[in-house]
């Protein structure tokens, strides 16, 4: 996955960012090596992907494919999302399965603070105005999800399904093609975690961070 980095002079532009970009919630470390372990015990050895060391668990608050965002407006986003969760608690507390393929580790929808949370990924999808429309289909064909049609609405507008009333904060532990033999019903599994960061991170497939992107020259 190439992230673009185009440089400015006194005649051109401010720099920009190209590429599957995403702001995310880095938790704990305690709640990292949680969500390993979690992955570990439930998605097979053989999976197409598990979340393990290597791949950095987080919580999106919107990811994309974005077209030549300014740098700045990248950073100022990043730096106010940083200023309201840094040090903020949340409870995670339901693994469940999405679009058929994944395992999602849920916030608990009513827990203290997610309010908080729903604002910090409306301030996030502000960046979704630099989307780069001829992506939607090409990352629906890439990962076969099943989808409904307000969340096929959702990505022809935004480039991701779970964004505005539909938003749902959670941990990927895994994917892989029917899932539902991995994971028949959903599993409480309640756990406190706090956000040690928030950062502009690289997206790969299928939603792994690739690279936390630095902003700061």
């Amino acid at each position: 996955m190439s992230i673009k980095f185009e440089n400015a002079s006194a005649a051109t532009p401010p720099k920009t960012l190209s590429g599957a970009l995403g702001l995310v919630i880095i938790p704990d470390q305690a709640t990292i090596q949680r969500a390993y372990a979690l992955a570990e015990e439930i998605m097979p050895r053989d999976a197409e992907y598990v979340l393990r060391e290597g791949s950095l668990p987080h919580v999106t608050l919107y990811h994309g494919k974005l077209d030549r965002i300014p740098q700045e407006t990248a950073l100022e986003t990043l730096q106010s999302l940083q200023s309201d969760l840094v040090g903020k608690r949340f409870i995670l507390n339901e693994i469940v399965t999405f679009g058929g393929k994944l395992i999602f580790w849920n916030v608990d929808p009513l827990c203290a603070g997610i309010e908080m949370l729903k604002e910090a990924h409306l301030k996030a999808l502000s960046v979704a105005n630099y989307l780069d429309r001829t992506s939607e289909a090409k990352a629906l064909s890439e990962e076969g999800l099943s989808l409904t049609d307000e969340e096929l609405e959702n990505v022809r507008l935004f480039g991701h399904p779970l964004v505005r009333s539909l938003f749902t904060p959670h941990i990927t532990l895994g994917f892989q093609p029917r899932i539902s033999e991995v994971l028949a019903n959903s599993l409480k599994y309640e756990w406190s975690f706090e956000v040690a960061s928030v950062e502009l991170v690289k997206i790969g497939y299928p939603g792994r961070v690739e690279g936390v992107v630095n902003l700061v020259e």
